[in-house]
């Protein structure tokens, strides 16, 4: 039973936490308040995720079975800290410390815990356990994006102010975690194989992609003149499809393994590049199945880390590889964000940006055929 409960609160948790993938309802008062472009308007989102990665990698070589609590009440007194000072910050590199650096350290740390004790659980279904508690992480715009917009009527200060408070509330729930689940101590070093190096360079290239595209969506949308009532019911679509993929993919791992659905995901990528390319806005339709697409590929990859590591690794270092491999996502929001905004200001052209996808896509492609290739084992 206290696994079911620590099962719901990890869901619960991962929703709220999520508001990060809501960034985009944000960036236009960002924009507006801060007077800044497109670019640094999306800078503490970069920041965020960039910093999320960082304390993965940090809490996966300090979490043990008799801290968990403390962790998670760290990790969350960071988010409420950050969002407080994010509604004092005067200029956007306050706001990048603020929200981009403090919030997404702590979002990081938090992430951390439920992951980590499903991975303990001993459990033949682990992939679609933790697929289902990341649901919550990738389904979160569909409850926080509507949250935030009602938020921003009061200004993007009390916003952020607001964001704050709803953690407060979620802290006591972080009682459930009651430090008993066992586990070896072991000695963390950084992985050196060489499958190590290349799932990080994978990981790396396609994740980059729906973090780039989860960060434009509003942007893009409102460049292809949709309204904003139209983007905010397709944010709601989006965010349903990236977190759909998670438990879907966990499952599906369960069952074949990471290389077959790391190909599926990479098509799934190149046909969502291919379909904006071709339709560059015409069709609202096409454009909401493009999307789609890029967000659901996302939640699918980001279900199948963890079950690669522990499948290859083990449990006794899952925690402490698991948080080197995550440090791919904060590499990637960064070739995503700088990638993107450069492209767009520079150029203003979405077709450049679709071919760079399709670009990225096709490393991607070649490291996972290599990644097959030198595997000893089936993965």
């Amino acid at each position: 039973m206290r696994k079911v409960i620590e099962i719901c609160v990890g869901l619960l948790v991962m929703i709220f936490m999520g508001s990060v993938y809501a960034y985009s309802v944000f960036r236009e008062d960002i924009r507006l308040v801060y007077q800044v472009n497109l670019f640094l308007s999306g800078l503490p989102y970069m920041v965020a995720l960039l910093f999320y990665a960082v304390s993965m990698f940090l809490t996966g070589r300090l979490i043990r079975r008799n801290n968990v609590r403390l962790i998670s009440f760290i990790g969350l007194s960071l988010i409420v800290l950050g969002f407080y000072l994010a509604s004092e910050s005067k200029s956007i590199w306050s706001l990048t410390l603020s929200y981009g650096v403090i919030v997404g350290f702590g979002v990081g740390m938090v992430y951390t815990v439920p992951v980590f004790r499903i991975q303990q659980f001993g459990s033949k279904h682990a992939g679609l356990i933790t697929g289902f508690v990341l649901l919550g992480f990738g389904v979160s715009p569909v409850i926080t994006a509507p949250l935030i917009s009602y938020f921003l009527s009061f200004g993007l200060n009390n916003a952020f102010r607001l964001m704050a408070l709803i953690f407060v509330l979620i802290m006591p729930l972080m009682v459930v975690y009651n430090n008993d689940v066992p586990i070896k101590r072991v000695q963390h070093q950084l992985p050196k194989d060489r499958i190590f190096f290349k799932l990080y360079i994978f990981f790396m290239l396609s994740i980059s992609i729906g973090l780039m595209m989860i960060g434009l969506s509003m942007q893009i949308g409102l460049a292809y003149g949709y309204s904003s009532r139209n983007l905010s019911i397709l944010l709601t679509v989006f965010a349903l499809g990236n977190g759909i993929s998670r438990p879907l993919f966990g499952y599906l791992h369960d069952r074949f393994g990471f290389t077959i659905n790391g190909f599926i995901l990479l098509i799934v990528l190149i046909t969502g590049a291919s379909i904006g390319l071709i339709n560059q806005g015409s069709y609202i339709g096409l454009f909401a199945v493009s999307f789609s697409l890029f967000w659901f590929s996302l939640g699918g990859l980001l279900s199948l880390m963890p079950q690669v590591i522990k499948t290859i690794y083990g449990i006794d270092r899952y925690a402490s590889y698991f948080g080197v491999m995550f440090t791919s996502y904060g590499v990637a929001a960064i070739v995503g964000h700088l990638s993107s905004g450069l492209v767009l200001d520079m150029v203003s052209s979405t077709s450049i940006l679709y071919l760079v996808i399709i670009g990225i896509v096709s490393m991607a492609f070649v490291t996972l055929i290599s990644i097959s290739k030198d595997s000893k084992r089936s993965i």
